[in-house]
């Protein structure tokens, strides 16, 4: 009986808010922590758990793996073939609009634009090119703007575009369009005599190819005019007249990158390639670690790799060496003046393979195992040439 009034009553109080009522509820813990009510066991501790072990792949997981692969190479190719479709209809739609200006106004400045274009995106075929070439030879022999055109022709090798600037060179009235039919002429002569000299088929006449330079200067006034020739067949007569290959090297003299005044003559009696480069030039970079080869392979032999730097400030080599090592003969020219305005450098990196009497064997030879042969080659001549001078002794 006085546990149910007790329990009444504390519910009464706990209503209320009594702090009788809280210390009611509070005894047990009171009661307990005096230790008249013993605390309940702690829980019993849990055995760790064992890491699983991983599974081992099986040939089901390769399988899934290239079905991936396969989907994902699908999908993409799809797209791929999907980009074609639309680029081809943008092809057809450009070539039918600029065909479309020239067959309305074939006479037009308009139409020779239309020309160069089509010619230049590579739209048309060799027959359809002959067609645009018979347009502009029955309207435009006597345009000023023909310049444009055959500017953009001038390095074309295709036999049509040859014939056609044969033409020009012959009947044009603008004197920089008969110009620059001779550049093309002497660019096909080159092109011709290089490819006889690689082994394949061709009979090109760089005498000729000089020629053909000079009549273009003839034609161009000194001063500079739009579309002007003169540049371009100045830099390639001076190339063939004096840095072709089997002519004499000319000498050069610089200044190393500590100062020290250098000279190319000095390496007479060895095979010397000369490297136009920079640090900012990606391809240069890439040759370097034949280049390192090279050196290595015919250290002791009568050989001299030379880089000449177009850099601004020959400090930027010295910092770049310090993480690229080349051990090698490094000179400093600058991005202007010097060598580089002199033999008109065209880009980097430029290569000429020289051989130990001084005459140019080769010109931009990039391929590192094109280049090994050749200075094997001509180091084999080097060295077999002081022998049998003392055998004739």
């Amino acid at each position: 009986m006085f546990r149910a009034v007790r329990w009444i009553v504390l519910a009464v109080a706990v209503t209320a808010g009594s702090s009788w009522g809280q210390a009611l509820c509070d005894e047990p813990k009171a009661n307990s922590e005096k230790g008249d009510t013993p605390a309940p066991p702690p829980p019993a501790p849990v055995p760790p758990t064992a890491p699983a072990s991983p599974k081992s792949p099986t040939k089901g997981d390769v399988n899934r793996i290239r079905a991936e692969f396969t989907r994902e190479v699908d999908a993409l190719q799809k797209k791929y073939a999907e980009l074609q479709a639309e680029e081809q209809k943008l092809v057809d739609r450009t070539s039918e609009s600029l065909h479309g200006i020239i067959e309305t106004a074939p006479e037009s400045v308009a139409a020779l634009r239309a020309i160069q274009a089509l010619i230049e995106l590579q739209f048309e075929d060799e027959e359809s090119e002959k067609e645009l070439f018979k347009v502009v030879l029955d309207h435009h022999l006597e345009s000023n703007d023909l310049c444009f055109l055959c500017e953009s022709l001038a390095d074309n090798p295709a036999e049509p575009c040859v014939a056609f600037m044969r033409i020009v060179s012959e009947k044009a009235k603008d004197p920089r369009a008969k110009a620059w039919g001779f550049v093309s002429l002497a660019s096909h002569e080159c092109g011709q005599a290089e490819a006889a000299e690689d082994g394949t088929e061709g009979k090109g006449d760089l005498k000729k190819a000089e020629e053909y330079l000079e009549e273009a200067l003839k034609l161009v006034p000194e001063d500079e005019m739009e579309a002007s020739p003169r540049p371009v067949a100045v830099r390639r007569l001076y190339i063939l007249q004096n840095l072709a290959v089997g002519k004499s090297c000319p000498d050069i003299e610089m200044k190393d990158l500590d100062g020290k005044p250098v000279k190319l003559s000095d390496y007479k009696g060895k095979v010397v390639v000369l490297d136009f480069w920079a640090t900012w030039c990606g391809y240069c970079i890439e040759l370097i670690p034949g280049q390192r080869e090279l050196v290595k392979k015919y250290d002791g032999k009568p050989f001299a790799l030379i880089s000449i730097s177009a850099d601004q400030d020959p400090k930027d080599v010295v910092e770049f060496q310090k993480e690229t090592p080349m051990p090698w003969i490094q000179w400093f020219n600058g991005p202007e003046g010097g060598v580089v305005d002199e033999w008109m450098i065209p880009g980097f990196p430029t290569l000429f393979v020289i051989d130990a009497k001084g005459v140019i064997r080769a010109r931009d030879l990039r391929d590192e195992q094109e280049m090994d042969a050749l200075v094997e080659k001509l180091i084999g001549e080097a060295e077999a040439k002081p022998a049998s001078e003392a055998a004739s002794k």
